[in-house]
């Protein structure tokens, strides 16, 4: 019976009785009844249960804690099949009373279920009447659920994607601290070697992972966090490929200066790697920008040598290297680099004309953008959303908005392209990257389009109204008098067309007026804070990250730890990270003055 209610979404007899299991230590029940009900899962009795929680709301992902309690694409949605991530800590719960712990592992890998951050410390005070056994599960459970997201290569890069974006380093050094630890003799679950894959270490850690963490961590600055990645990623067995030099190359560039990679380069060489195109790019990119144009011509010169007959995925080097002679005035070699390219290859893409696009842009050559783009489609390409919104910038400086959108909207058709809500979308981002008058009211009259235009398709969504609002508040010496005009009209429109703000809108929007030095983006951000509470959004974890590291990065501390008390009031669960934050704004609060939330709101 508690088997058919729990297929039914109904587990609650399920989990008493297998509480019941693990208050009587029996850990053989628990796994048996576990089994059963995963059985009856597989066996298709609840197929149309589990079709339903893979339709999965990308908008949703990310709120839980930070740290390997991730989604899964290949998992059943904890939060939507009531119990499920409970039912699977029993199951590894068990393991620990046996001290089984590849056998933890293992369940949790084959699991339909994803162990769920928010049912943990729910599911843990089970344990309570056995001490030893309790923090037995509690490493177990850490370990198994790290263990899961590093199985999922696409998971654990958006984790640490969004951990990088919306949370403290302190969180990723800690997952980055969990996944090494699976190397470990006392809890063993990864190898860098796919020969070794067993039952003991059965989840592979591979070049796509090591890439994209020392890649994350050198965006955040964080050069000797990539250096230990790199030392690990040795010490455990792995070769860097060239794929992993490149990143660190580019690291070491970006970090150090031009000095320091071409030293890393030599190295590089010295250890026998081959560098590829992307090598070859990386450091003619880190060349480019510290001025060292010879240098970097030098470097490209020396791949052409290496490579008579460079294929298709070497243009984006010879894209760098068109947009350095570009941007040292040396328009004639750019073109014979082109007229190269169109003879030998690899043959120019869009890309390539969009280099010389901006460029002619920023020169005001409008002469020169006519000629790029009958050259676009002389060569059989189509124009992107940057090549339209460069296009529009300039007819902006030629003609009246309205002529400027029609004869950007005529070109673009006259490509075969037909633009729909994402092309406009994306073409108002970037008018909003050049931060002038003209080009935010072109952006509103693009939006006005949208909004009369006869084919839904093309109607505005969340997505265009939070992107333009974004830009927006983020633009700190913007006329007061014409934010206030033109967000007073985007509100006006979402609220007729019955468009209403998500938890990721709200997100953005809060934090794009947090970055907003002017007091008005302060005031902004608590007004769409309060407006989130009074639509009843769920308040996540992340929620509070954005408003707390917002307001410290401003020097609001008094106001953050008004915002610290609201948040415990709110009975959010708390992850480690936030939980820290909160302690550092409490303790930098201790020192000056408290200001009322409530007050400064009025």
């Amino acid at each position: 019976m508690a088997l058919s209610c729990a297929i039914g979404r109904f587990p609650e007899g399920l989990k008493g009785c297998l509480a019941a299991y693990i208050k009587r230590d029996d850990a053989q029940a628990i796994l048996s009844l576990y089994e059963r009900f995963v059985k009856l899962l597989s066996e298709g009795v609840a197929d149309h249960v589990i079709a339903e929680e893979e339709e999965e709301d990308a908008e949703t992902r990310g709120d839980e804690e930070e740290g390997p309690l991730a989604s899964t694409s290949t998992s059943v949605r904890p939060d939507r099949f009531p119990g499920g991530s409970e039912i699977l800590l029993a199951a590894i719960a068990a393991h620990a009373m046996l001290n089984d712990f590849s056998g933890a592992i293992r369940t949790a890998l084959k699991s339909p279920f994803r162990i769920s951050s928010l049912s943990v410390p729910i599911f843990l005070p089970v344990l309570k009447h056995n001490p030893s056994q309790q923090e037995r599960a509690t490493i177990f459970i850490q370990q198994a659920a790290t263990a899961r997201l590093v199985s999922s290569p696409i998971s654990l890069r958006h984790q640490v994607t969004n951990l990088s974006q919306n949370s403290t380093q302190t969180a990723l050094k800690r997952l980055y601290d969990n996944i090494i630890s699976g190397f470990s003799p006392e809890h063993p679950w990864l190898t860098t070697d796919p020969s070794q894959v067993s039952d003991i270490r059965p989840v592979v850690i591979g070049e796509s992972t090591w890439t994209h963490l020392i890649k994350t961590f050198v965006e955040l600055d964080r050069l000797d966090l990539a250096e230990t990645v790199w030392a690990d990623m040795i010490r455990f067995g792995f070769r860097p490929t060239v794929a992993v030099w490149t990143v660190l190359l580019q690291g070491v560039g970006q970090l150090k200066g031009a000095d320091h990679a071409l030293g890393m380069w030599q190295t590089m060489i010295a250890a026998g790697i081959v560098p590829d195109s992307s090598t070859y790019q990386a450091i003619v990119f880190v060349l480019l920008k510290a001025r060292r144009l010879s240098n970097a011509i030098e470097k490209f010169n020396e791949f052409m040598r290496r490579t008579p007959n460079p294929s298709a995925d070497c243009t984006p080097l010879f894209n760098t290297m068109i947009k350095g002679y570009l941007s040292n005035s040396r328009d004639a070699e750019a073109r014979d680099l082109v007229a190269w390219m169109k003879e030998h290859g690899p043959k120019p893409d869009t890309a390539t004309y969009n280099t010389f696009l901006a460029h002619h842009h920023s020169f005001r050559d409008y002469k020169s953008i006519s000629a790029t783009l009958q050259a676009i489609a002389a060569d059989g390409l189509r124009g992107d959303v940057f090549t339209f919104s460069t296009l529009l910038s300039s007819l902006l400086r030629l003609v009246d908005r309205q002529e400027a959108i029609d004869r950007t909207i005529r070109i673009m058709r006259s490509h075969g392209i037909k633009p729909n809500v994402v092309t406009y979308s994306t073409i108002i981002a970037n008018l909003l990257e050049e931060r002038t008058e003209s080009n935010l009211k072109a952006a509103v009259d693009v939006l006005r389009m949208m909004e009369e235009h006869g084919d839904p398709a093309v109607h505005p969504n969340v997505v265009t109204y939070t992107s333009l609002l974004s830009n927006i508040y983020r633009w700190p010496d913007l006329d007061r008098a014409l934010l206030e005009e033109h967000t007073d009209y985007i509100s006006k429109q979402m609220k007729e067309r019955k468009i209403a703000l998500n938890r990721v809108a709200y997100h953005i929007l809060i934090k794009a007026c947090l970055a907003n030095p002017q007091p008005g983006g302060l005031q902004q951000a608590l007004q769409y804070y309060w407006q989130m509470r009074s639509a009843k959004v769920v308040m996540t974890p992340d929620t509070w990250q954005i408003l707390l590291l917002g307001l410290m990065q401003r020097g609001n501390t008094a106001m953050a730890n008004e915002m610290v008390k609201e948040m415990e009031k709110s009975g959010v669960k708390e992850g480690e990270s936030l939980r820290k934050l909160a302690s550092d704004v409490r303790q930098h609060a201790a020192w000056g003055s408290t200001s009322r939330l409530e007050g400064y709101y009025s």
